[in-house]
Parts: C-alpha cells; sequence; structure tokens
C-alpha cells in the first residue's frame, strides 16, 4: 500500500480504528478465499510495516517543522527586545514633554488670573461710569437707551444696564425722583417685552443658543416667568396626539429636560414647573373627564384604581429619571390630582362591595329558582311545631308534608358564588392598599373583612343552614313512609369547602396587610365567632340528619316486621335475613354512602360512631319487642349478622363492637339450655351485667317451660 493512501486514509475525521481492520481483514478474505487466514496474516503485517514507515517519515517532518519554529520564536523574542526598548525611550521623552506642559501652562494659567484681577476693578469703573451716565440722562428727563434698544447687537447691554438702573430707581425716594422712576421702568418693560419676544421668535425657530443668551439676560428680570411659561406653552404643542397620555407626558418630559438644561440656568426650577403644568392641566383633565361618570360603581373604581396606578408608575418614571431633586414633589402633585376622589373612595367602595356581593347571591338564588326570605334562624315557634307535627304522626299516622325546600332538596350554598366574591373581595384590597390614605388603610381593611365575613358566612352560610335545618325531614314517620332524602351532608360538605376557601383568603391575601396591627387578631376573633355559631347549626342539622335515619328505621322495623318472621311455625323453613332486614340493611348502605361522600376526618369519625350507636339502640330496643323460637332465632341472629356486615364496612372497631356483642346476645336464642352457662361465661358476654343477659334469655319461649333461669 502506498504510504500518500495510507495517510490520506489515517487523517480523515472520521477515522475508526475497528472499522479500518475489518475493512483490511474483508479484503484479504476475497483476494484469497482459500487460504484467508494466511492471506490476512499476510495483509496485517504488510500494513503494520507501512505505518512503521509512516511514523518515521511523520517524526522526521515534525523535527523539520519545530526547528523551523524555534527559529522563528528566536527572531520574534529578538523583534519584540527591540520594541521595548524604543518604547521605554518613547516614555521617557513623553514624561519631560509632560512635565514642560504642565511648567508652561501653569505659567499661563497665572498669568491669566493676574490680568483677569488687575481687570476687573478697571470693568467695574466703566460699567459704573455708563450707569452714572444713563442715570444723568435719564435725570434731565432724556431716554438715553432708546437708540440701544432698536439696534439688536446692544440689545443686552441696554438690558444689563437697566436692570442695575431699576434696582438703583428703587432705592430713591417717590416725591423727589418720581419721573425718574417712572421713565426707568418703562425703559425697563420695553426692554423686558423685547427680549421676550427674541425668546419667542429663537423658540419657533428652534434656535436654541438664542434662546440660552436671551434666557440668561432675562434671568433677573421679573418676566423671567413669563419666558418659561412661553417654553412650556409651546413645547406642549400638538404633542399629545397620541391614545396613551401617560406615555406622551413621560416622552415629553424626557425629551424637554435635555434642552431644559442646554437652554436655563436653573434648569430645576423650569422642569419643576414644566411637570406642575403637565400634571395640573393635561392630566388632572384627562383624569376629571375619565371619572365624570359614576353612575357604574364598578367601571368607576376600576378606573380610579388604574389612574391612580398608572400616574404612581408616571411619577416612579420620572423620579428614575431624575428630572427634579426633590423626591416628594411628584407624590406631592399626584395627591392633588387624587385628593377629593381618595376622600370619598371609602365610601363608595364599601357602598359597591355591599351591592356586589348582594348581586351575587341573588344571583345564584335566582338560578335556583329560590326567592330569599327574611330568616331568623331556628325559632322557637318552628321548633314547637316540628315537635307537635312529630307528635301527631307517631300517634295518628298523619304524614305533614314539609316544606318546599325539603321536598325539592336544594342545597342552598354555592362554592362558585363565594369564589366569585373572593375573586371581588381581592380586587378590592387591592384597590383599598393603593387608594387609602395611610393612615385609614388599615382600618378600612378591616372594615372591608366586616363585610366579606357578613356576606359569606351571616347572609350565605348562615342562611343555606337554617334553610337546610328545616328541611330535614321528622323523625317520626307513618306506616309506609318512603325512606327520607337528606340533603343536609351536602350542606355540611359544601359549608366546609367554603369556610375553608373563606379562611385562606383571609390568611394569604387580607391578614398580611394588617400584620401587627389591632386589627389582626379583631378580625380573627370575629370570625372565630361567627364559625363557632355556625358549628352549633351544623352539629344540630346532623344531630336531626341521624334522627331521620334512625327515625326512618324504627318506623320501618316496628311496621314491618312480623312475629312470625321470629316464631315460625314451620322449623324446616330456608335461614335467610328477613326483607325488612335487607331493606333497612341497604338504606343505612346508601345514607351511609352520602356521609362518607360529604363528611371527612374528625367529622366522619363522629357522625358515623353516633349513628351506629344509636342503629344498635333500635335494633336492640327491636328484638326485645318479639319471642324466639329456634328458628326464628337463627333469623335473628341472620339479621343481626346483616346489620354487622354494614357497620363492618365502616372501619370503625368501636361501633363493630356492638353488634359483636349484639350478635353473642342473640345466640342465647339458639344454644341449648344446658350451654347456656358456657356461652354466658364467653368473652363477648361476661363483661355484660345479668339483667341484660336475663332480658335476652326470657325472649325465648321455651324459657319457663324449660326452666333456663335456674342455668344462668
Amino acid at each position: 500500500m502506498e504510504l500518500q493512501t495510507l495517510y490520506k486514509e489515517l487523517s480523515q475525521e472520521q477515522f475508526n480504528c475497528d472499522a479500518y481492520v475489518e475493512s483490511l481483514a474483508r479484503k484479504a478474505n476475497t483476494a484469497s478465499p482459500k487460504s484467508p487466514l494466511d492471506s490476512i496474516a499476510s495483509t496485517f503485517k504488510d500494513v503494520c510495516s507501512d505505518l512503521k514507515v509512516l511514523d518515521m517519515h511523520l517524526k522526521k517532518k515534525e523535527r523539520t517543522i519545530e526547528e523551523a519554529c524555534r527559529k522563528v520564536e528566536g527572531e520574534h523574542w529578538e523583534m519584540v527586545a527591540r520594541l521595548l526598548e524604543k518604547n521605554e525611550k518613547a516614555s521617557e521623552i513623553l514624561s519631560n514633554l509632560t512635565k514642560r506642559f504642565t511648567n508652561i501652562s501653569s505659567g499661563v494659567t497665572f498669568l491669566g488670573y493676574g490680568l483677569a484681577k488687575a481687570d476687573e476693578p478697571r470693568s467695574r469703573l466703566v460699567e459704573k461710569k455708563e450707569l452714572i451716565k444713563y442715570f444723568a440722562e435719564f435725570l434731565s428727563g432724556r431716554q438715553p437707551l432708546s437708540d440701544v434698544i432698536s439696534n439688536k447687537t446692544k440689545q443686552f447691554e441696554a438690558a444689563k444696564a437697566i436692570q442695575q438702573l431699576s434696582l438703583i430707581a428703587e432705592e430713591l425716594p417717590k416725591n423727589e425722583y418720581g419721573n425718574v422712576r417712572k421713565n426707568i421702568m418703562k425703559t425697563y418693560n420695553d426692554i423686558e417685552r423685547i427680549l421676550i419676544g427674541e425668546f419667542v421668535s429663537a423658540l419657533e425657530t428652534g434656535n436654541i443658543s438664542r434662546m440660552k443668551e436671551v434666557a440668561n439676560v432675562l434671568s433677573p428680570f421679573r418676566g423671567y416667568s413669563d419666558c418659561v411659561s412661553a417654553y412650556i406653552e409651546h413645547s406642549q404643542r400638538g404633542a399629545f396626539v397620541g391614545r396613551d397620555i401617560f406615555f406622551d407626558v413621560k416622552s415629553l418630559s424626557e425629551k424637554n429636560a435635555v434642552t431644559i438644561r442646554e437652554i436655563f440656568h436653573n434648569p430645576e426650577h423650569v422642569m419643576a414647573r414644566f411637570i406642575l403644568n403637565l400634571y395640573t392641566d393635561r392630566l388632572l383633565k384627562y383624569i376629571e373627564d375619565r371619572l365624570s361618570d359614576r353612575s357604574d360603581p364598578e367601571r368607576y373604581l376600576a378606573t380610579l384604581f388604574e389612574m391612580h396606578t398608572r400616574v404612581t408608575n408616571l411619577s416612579d418614571e420620572l423620579s428614575r429619571l431624575e428630572l427634579v431633586s426633590d423626591s416628594s414633589y411628584l407624590a406631592t402633585l399626584r395627591g392633588k390630582i387624587f385628593q377629593s376622589y381618595l376622600e370619598t373612595y371609602p365610601r363608595i367602595e364599601e357602598e359597591y362591595l355591599q351591592t356586589k356581593f348582594r348581586l351575587i347571591l341573588d344571583k345564584f338564588y335566582s338560578s335556583k329558582g329560590h326567592e330569599k326570605r327574611q330568616f331568623s334562624g331556628i325559632s322557637t315557634i318552628s321548633e314547637l311545631k316540628r315537635e307537635v307535627q312529630a307528635a301527631i304522626t307517631a300517634k295518628t299516622n298523619i304524614q305533614f308534608s314539609s316544606s318546599d325546600l325539603s321536598s325539592r332538596g336544594e342545597i342552598l350554598l354555592s362554592e362558585e358564588a363565594v369564589v366569585i366574591i373572593l375573586q371581588e373581595s381581592k380586587q378590592a384590597l387591592k384597590r383599598c392598599h393603593v387608594l387609602s390614605y395611610p393612615n385609614k388603610r388599615i382600618e378600612a381593611i378591616a372594615s372591608h373583612s366586616e363585610l366579606l365575613l357578613e356576606a359569606i358566612l351571616s347572609n350565605h352560610l348562615n342562611y343555606a343552614l337554617d334553610i337546610g335545618i328545616q328541611s330535614i325531614p321528622l323523625s317520626e314517620f307513618p306506616k309506609g313512609a318512603q325512606p327520607p332524602q337528606i340533603t343536609f351532608y351536602d350542606t355540611v360538605h359544601l359549608g366546609t369547602n367554603i369556610v375553608h376557601l373563606l379562611g385562606k383568603h383571609l390568611a394569604d391575601v387580607v391578614l398580611p396587610m394588617i400584620r401587627g396591627s389591632a386589627y389582626e387578631e379583631q378580625v380573627m376573633d370575629r370570625k372565630e365567632a361567627i364559625v363557632t355559631s355556625l358549628e352549633g347549626k351544623f352539629q344540630m342539622g346532623l344531630d336531626r340528619s341521624i334522627s331521620a335515619i334512625i327515625g326512618w328505621i324504627r318506623s320501618t322495623l316496628q311496621n314491618e316486621q312480623r312475629k312470625a318472621d321470629f316464631k315460625p311455625e314451620n322449623d324446616d323453613q330456608l335461614a335467610m335475613p328477613t326483607p325488612v332486614c335487607l331493606k333497612v340493611s341497604r338504606f343505612m348502605e346508601r345514607e351511609i354512602g352520602k356521609i362518607k361522600t360529604s363528611l371527612d376526618g374528625r367529622n366522619l369519625e363522629a357522625v358515623l360512631t353516633e349513628v351506629g350507636i344509636r342503629f344498635h339502640r333500635t335494633i336492640y330496643d327491636h328484638l326485645q319487642q318479639f319471642q324466639f323460637n329456634s328458628a326464628g332465632a337463627v333469623n335473628a341472629m341472620l339479621d343481626v349478622s346483616e346489620y354487622r356486615k354494614v357497620i363492618d364496612s365502616w372501619k370503625m372497631p368501636s361501633v363493630l363492637a356492638y353488634f359483636d356483642a349484639l350478635y353473642a346476645l342473640c345466640n342465647l336464642l339458639v344454644v341449648r339450655p344446658d350451654n347456656l352457662r358456657q356461652v354466658r361465661s364467653g368473652e363477648l358476654l361476661a363483661a355484660l351485667d345479668n339483667s341484660i343477659i336475663l332480658s335476652f334469655v326470657q325472649l325465648r319461649t321455651d324459657f319457663k317451660t324449660s326452666k333456663l333461669f335456674q342455668n344462668l
């Protein structure tokens, strides 16, 4: 293989050693397929020899290049040494020239100061001489500056002279020099008017250097402010043509700040007047126009907040540009613009929120087809009415119709409405933080919190609880009554979510704004007081819901459980839970499912415990009303086992223990008489009182005939 070809292959950017070896092996195998191993070995030996030769050539070439590089490097170092030597000489020459220049400069400066100092008294004498000359001519009744005034090249000289003469004239007695003073002031006014005209002409043509000259001459004149006013008026002419006046104000101020610094000797004062004019004229008129309509409070408050925010941002941007030295100047101007609006803001905000919160809730009630009525809570009269209806139902089986809300099962709570109220609250608090005076801000936030608590807790949640409690069915049911439709669990679920939403809003939005103040504790105490009151209604409603569940179960068992279920004449019939047991179990499963969906945590545990205890007591009392033969006792045990399955699904060991004990008691109805004592001493029954054991054993039909009392 030629060395040049081999070098090209090895020099490729994507060269791969393994692939190259494989390629050589394939070529050798193709060249001699009969003896591939010998061919491959020969090929590899040839390539290795070529690589050694190539390595020798490359090393030789490398040495040649290194020698050439060392030679070039030496030449460069020699050149650098020569340049450093020249640089050192040049630095020495520059240092000498700098010293000589400094010496000459110091001498010239000293000479200039000396000449100026020597000339200063002479110049003052000349000026005084001219003033005396002009004053003498005024004293003689002539107009000495009339020729000078008409000569533009000497107008500045005349202005300087008349300004000084006016100061002198003010010190003269009016009685003796009245005419002189009058003539001097007339000339003063004429020159001032001419110079202002000159300034305006230069302003129209954009001649900045001329404006600067005239402004400097006019600076001690009383009409200097007219000069500034003319500049401000001209600079704003045709400037506000865009849609964004705030951008126009910023751009105009930034642009004119440069020009004002070039023209006027007191740019900060002029810039302050410039910004004052923009704020009290342009911005004030624009804001008054935007806020003139107060018929829509929502739009008015949003516009007021927008205008105040934009003016504040504009003031901050102008402050960063350092257009005025007084940092509080722009804040003062903003306060003057919004003073009348901020004084009435708290009242308008409060009235708007009261109305807005009410409209949000009214819209929800309308969507439910409900007309909110005045409702003063769970009154004594309504309580008495429920008790009378329950008593009549228990005695006569007359079913009283529930309220319209009960029959329709409506839940008058809306998380969506509360979220909207909280969003309105958040926006209102942003406005309150910006638009309220600092010394009244915290008080305003606390007042806002009171409105919020009143709307969500008192007007919405409390009302829904009152209606929900009234809609819970009575605990007494007539024969054949349908299972009650209880929706109060959903009311509890939604009510709990709403309280959590409100608490999070207070913690995240309201409390940080009043942190450390006395109002922080006041707001939380107020919230806790209302929530505590509502918790009592939650408990009342849950208790009535449980009573309705247990009441229907009791009524169903009493009216549908037959004596023959537990004392059948035929002992050979198939043992199975009684139909009423299955009916009650399915009802209980459905109601507990609703409760689990609506409640969680300790609330769920407490409600399930209460339901389980009452349910156990109802079944216990129910069984006490029957006599049991051996076949009926088996049915009773199957019924209790079915009830126990329902309880077992709750995962409440404390409640399940009651039904385990009840099942053990039912076992006393089945066992042989001679085994009663052994069963009585079992783990579940050993802790029970003998009276309870006896009360169950007495339910056996063979209690007297078998003299079971002796076996206990």
